[in-house]
């Protein structure tokens, strides 16, 4: 006796054929069914589907059986590929004749509503949460149920392959324009965060909360720490968590200076580094000058520059005409200037000074003996080196023009005869070398420097952890001392550098881990851009600056009164059962009130989220668009895990009951 339709969609073995092979049973059982169009007979069909899922018969094949999870995988990945081609069929039915279908289906997802809450009071979260999610599937049809009945009896592979199918891109097509096919989660980190939590990636690991700046996931996340079942892994987490951030920021310092020193050290480096480098200069310079003298010898002229009597044994012989006989004076000269001119030009500024200057400052200043030399002197011309001195001299005289015992026009004159003076050396000096004049403006400058140095270092002389303690307070005042400091004492800045990040170190691990974030974000603060730059260099003061910016981010209390219970934090737990929940179903409001106040729901979660990778899993899960492969596939590992974290909790809990 053939078999009736009745007989036969009430056989499980029938759902298990292909579309087209459960078409052809239908029409073998009653052949007026070849007579209707194609979407009647997808609509019968899924009316006798509706039917089976709701009867005892089906039902009663969810009785507890060992899972084997690898035959689950198969099952996933084979369901995935055998509905490939029923599945848009199955939507086309459902949203074609709505009004036919939603009775049953709103039928349906009652019913797998009130299974999702007798499951969690049974404390089989995981089937709650299957249930959960299939009834609150809106308009896709028999799968809907079957999915959620799917993973509620255990057969976790074709109830996740279902549920993924149900919200890939052909099925998204076919939901209502309020289901969000975007990501669950939102990512609100502005750029300037973003970026500073780009920057920790591999070095510190961050929950999805924190990697999409979800203030409420955050919330959940942290909540973990106060739910039964969770809050060992949080507080490891958590904790492994601030160390990373205590060893990257120690890293950081490593790679400002080599050196560790404390205030005390790092001030007297800087000193030490000053008084070396005065001792380097005057070498140098002193080397350079002995150099440029020895070329400027090469080029000697010998000139008449007096005459001095011939003295006999009764004093100086007279020659024919009565008159003393005269010797010629002659001096040799090494690359000579000539000083007419410069005689000529410096009367003014020489009678100013020698009015006004008092006699106890011409006793003492160099200036005033080699400006009075020269013009007392009488000699037509300078050894260049000694002209070099004598430039100096009424350089120091005119400095800036504001000497107060010069005139206007003396002042004047001076600037003349040091212009014309500097011309008339490097003609001469040329005449010693074709590199001298060159050789000696180095030399200048390394003299400049060494007065420099010498002026800095007088002005650094304070104790040196007050020394240290000023650099590293910011201001304008330090920002020009740095300023000066940096060009040729770079590594003992650096030095200042490192000593200040690992003090700002040592005050966020003191009492452990790494709190204190925002404190030591805002002693960061007040360095200011400028000294930053100048302690660190760009690049460094960049580097710093983003971890800073993470480290309070990633350590920042959702719940700084620590005043929250265990029900405010099952409260807030709320969240995170919507993120799995959207996992699955896209809804997860209704769903999160069947699932989120049990305490096996946190334990999976826990073992999740805060197992090696799993929060990399959860943020791919929560942030990728839900119509991408990328999507869809971040989706099935994240139930892979969960699923196997529910089985490792059942598998515990199973071992800890006592022997009968």
């Amino acid at each position: 006796m053939p078999l009736t339709l009745a007989d036969m969609t009430q056989d499980p073995e029938f759902y298990k054929l292909s579309p087209e092979d459960q078409k052809s049973a239908f029409a073998h059982a009653d052949p007026s069914f070849n007579q209707l169009s194609p979407g009647d007979q997808n609509k019968a069909i899924g009316t006798f589907k509706l039917k089976y899922l709701q009867s005892d018969a089906y039902k009663g094949l969810g009785e507890e059986k060992p899972t084997d999870w690898g035959q689950q995988a198969k099952e996933f990945g084979g369901t995935l590929a055998t509905d490939a081609l029923g599945i848009v069929p199955g939507l086309y039915q459902a949203v074609r004749h709505p009004i036919d279908t939603g009775k049953a289906l709103i039928d349906a997802q009652v019913d797998q509503g009130k299974q999702a809450v007798d499951a969690f009071n049974q404390g089989d979260y995981l089937t709650a949460a299957g249930r959960a999610g299939a009834s609150v599937l809106p308009l896709v049809g028999p799968m809907a149920a079957k999915a959620g009945e799917e993973i509620g009896s255990g057969e976790y592979g074709k109830g996740a392959a279902h549920t993924l199918e149900l919200l890939g891109p052909s099925a998204a097509k076919a939901l209502p324009k309020r289901v969000p096919v975007g990501p669950l989660i939102k990512n609100v980190n502005n750029p300037v965060e973003q970026t500073a939590l780009d920057s920790l990636k591999g070095k510190v690991k961050m929950t999805p909360g924190q990697e999409t700046g979800s203030v409420p996931l955050q919330r959940v996340e942290q909540g973990l720490e106060n739910l039964p079942g969770g809050g060992k892994l949080a507080r490891e987490f958590y904790q492994g968590q601030q160390e990373q951030l205590a060893g990257t920021a120690k890293s950081l310092a490593r790679s400002v200076s080599p050196n560790s020193e404390g205030a005390a050290g790092a001030g007297r480096i800087v000193q030490d580094r000053l008084v070396d480098r005065i001792s380097k200069i005057k070498s140098q310079a002193t080397r350079f000058y002995d150099d440029i003298r020895q070329q400027a010898a090469k080029n000697q002229t010998t000139v008449q520059t007096g005459q001095t009597p011939v003295m006999g044994a009764n004093g100086p012989l007279l020659g024919a005409n009565g008159k003393p006989i005269m010797n010629p004076i002659l001096t040799t000269f090494e690359s000579p200037v000539d000083l007419v001119s410069v005689r000529s030009k410096l009367q003014p500024v020489y009678d100013d000074l020698a009015a006004n200057l008092p006699d106890a400052r011409k006793a003492y200043s160099p200036a005033w003996k080699a400006l009075d030399n020269l013009m007392k002197s009488g000699a037509p011309q300078m050894s260049a080196m000694d002209f070099d001195q004598f430039l100096g001299a009424v350089k120091s005289i005119a400095r800036d023009g504001k000497n107060p015992m010069l005139t206007s026009q003396s002042q004047r004159l001076a600037q003349e005869v040091i212009s014309a003076g500097e011309q008339n050396l490097s003609k001469a000096l040329l005449k010693a070398g074709p590199g001298v004049p060159a050789k000696l403006k180095a030399a200048r400058g390394m003299v400049k420097a060494y007065y420099e140095t010498g002026e800095l270092a007088a002005d650094l002389r304070e104790e040196p952890a007050q020394l240290y303690r000023n650099l590293t307070s910011g201001g304008d005042s330090q920002i020009e001392r740095l300023k000066t400091l940096r060009p040729y004492s770079q590594k003992a800045l650096a030095t200042v550098g490192r000593t200040y990040l690992e003090g700002m170190i040592e005050k966020a691990t003191q009492e452990g881990g790494f709190g204190r974030a925002q404190g030591i974000l805002a002693d960061w603060n007040k360095l200011g851009p400028e000294t930053k730059n100048l302690l660190f260099g760009p690049k460094t003061a960049s580097d710093v600056e983003n971890f800073m910016i993470a480290a309070k981010r990633l350590t920042k209390s959702t719940n700084p009164s620590g005043s929250a219970h265990s029900m405010a934090a099952f409260g807030s737990f709320g969240m995170l059962g919507k993120a799995f929940l959207e996992t699955v179903s896209f809804q997860p409001l209704a769903a999160a009130k069947s699932v989120a106040y049990g305490v096996g729901f946190p334990n999976v979660m826990a073992r999740v989220l805060f197992s090696p990778g799993g929060a990399k899993l959860m943020t791919q899960a929560i942030s990728l668009p839900a119509k991408t492969p990328a999507g869809i596939a971040a989706r099935a590992n994240i139930i892979a895990r969960l699923t196997e974290a529910q089985r490792e909790q059942q598998a515990e809990a199973a071992s800890e009951q006592p022997v009968q």
